[in-house]
């Protein structure tokens, strides 16, 4: 990794669907409930959503 570039930047393609389906695995176990269809969008949502879990 280059000086000054983000690890966010060397992360996988997949590892967006990857995030989906550990919430689909964790929705209905988890204390506090989603959407159905509710799929983090951006970075952020996934770091809150994958702290909940």
């Amino acid at each position: 990794m280059q000086a000054g570039s983000d690890a966010r930047d060397e992360r996988t393609p997949g590892l967006e669907e990857e995030i989906d389906r550990f919430v689909d695995e964790c929705r209905s176990a988890c204390p506090w409930s989603l959407q159905l269809d509710y799929y983090p969008a951006d970075d952020a949502q996934r770091d809150r959503v994958l702290y909940r879990i």
